[in-house]
């Protein structure tokens, strides 16, 4: 694409917004993913929330003259806030959220403009792939979104069943048109964990048009122990917080029936995915007692069909916190059984994958031959896949 000149009264095309806490490590490789970018017409700017290494000077060695790229700074308050202090900065048509340690493929920015000037889009989502920080390697991203499922371009009130756990609530693979944001009075709450929950679901549920771009663009690298999202137990309430913000909004905006069955899934496994995440007993007892003392109920997720959530597990989960809470020193062996649960339920589902991949691998399968062999074997591995679901569902009761 065709490199504008930059002055002082051009309004860019698209903000990046990009919190940044002691990234000094990161900011590197971070601008140098953006100066490739085939789309030259952005603002990059680059929140530094109060950082206690060299993250500021890091930022202004890498940047060097760039004119693109701005350093904002502020008292150490989150990254929700981080990102509401870059957003308030902007001046872009489109404004998107980057976190410092994933990686943007170079033509990201010019396609999701592309596609967000032809349909005119209030948001542009994206596919993603996921990168193991450990050893480098790529994978399809779990949070792959069915590109047969939605029409490229539509109004999320005529789809409002699955929304949230279709889409996510992540804000690093969506393009938002600045003025929507603005118009709605969206922003991000002031929590240091979930933050893009409340934001990301919000804009979702009250946007008109969706433009869907069936393509990988952004790679978010996952392993770092560093992470907001590796370290739950910091603020172990905070999900709780921005799964109540978010139905706070659909209330006030007259969206909660309509969106009241997608909201009930997608926070039903916010809670089940949150609670298995905390790695200390005390970080675990915080949220568990909270949950059971009211805020489940202040959520709408007491007394649901369990087939809302669309997941035994979540059901399960639901129904421990709605029941009697263990005596205090059985919270550890609670929360040590719930994940020693869950890893073996994930260890059975990596094996019969793999197990699936070497059958639909094969030589036979594919040239044709003896179909009955792998069909067979599937057919025994569906039933294996039952036989363990409810051999699990007898444990945990």
């Amino acid at each position: 694409m065709k490199k504008k000149q930059q002055n002082a009264t051009h309004k860019p095309a698209i903000s990046v917004v990009i919190p940044l806490y002691n990234s000094e490590h990161e900011v590197k490789r971070l601008v140098k993913s953006l100066q490739k970018q085939s789309f030259d017409d952005f603002e990059a700017l680059l929140v530094d929330d109060g950082s206690t290494d060299r993250t500021a000077e890091s930022v202004i060695r890498a940047t060097g003259r760039d004119k693109r790229f701005t350093l904002l700074r502020q008292e150490n308050a989150g990254p929700g806030t981080a990102r509401n202090t870059g957003l308030n900065a902007a001046h872009g048509e489109y404004v998107t959220f980057f976190d410092d340690d994933d990686t943007p493929d170079t033509k990201l920015l010019e396609h999701a403009y592309n596609m967000a000037s032809r349909t005119q889009a209030d948001i542009v989502i994206w596919q993603t792939r996921h990168q193991n920080m450990v050893n480098g390697k790529n994978y399809p991203s779990p949070d792959r979104w069915d590109p047969d499922a939605y029409p490229q371009v539509f109004d999320p009130h005529e789809y409002p069943d699955s929304l949230f756990g279709s889409f996510r609530n992540w804000p690093w693979d969506k393009l938002f048109r600045r003025r929507f944001l603005i118009d709605e009075g969206l922003r991000f709450p002031a929590l240091y964990r979930s933050e893009d929950l409340a934001f990301t679901c919000s804009a979702l549920a009250c946007a008109h048009r969706i433009a869907l771009l069936d393509e990988e663009l952004y790679t978010y690298r996952f392993g770092d122990t560093t992470s907001s999202t590796q370290t739950l137990d910091r603020a172990p309430l905070d999900f709780i917080e921005s799964c109540k913000l978010l139905r706070l909004f659909l209330e006030e905006r007259n969206l909660w029936a309509l969106y009241h069955d997608s909201y009930i899934q997608w926070v039903g496994l916010c809670v089940h995915v949150n609670l298995l995440g905390l790695n200390t007993p005390d970080a675990f007892i915080q949220a568990y007692r909270a949950l059971h003392e009211g805020s489940l109920s202040e959520l709408g997720l007491s007394e649901q069909d369990p087939t809302l959530f669309r997941s035994d597990a979540v059901a399960d989960t639901i129904d421990a916190i709605e029941g009697k809470p263990p005596a205090e020193g059985a919270f550890s062996i609670l929360h040590a059984e719930i994940v020693r649960m869950e890893q073996s339920r994930l260890q059975r589902e990596m094996e019969f994958e793999r197990i699936e991949r070497d059958i639909l691998g094969s030589r036979t399968y594919r040239t044709g031959k003896m179909l009955l062999t792998p069909a067979r074997a599937i057919r025994k591995l569906n039933d294996m896949r039952v036989r363990h679901k409810k051999h699990g569902h007898r444990n945990q009761r």
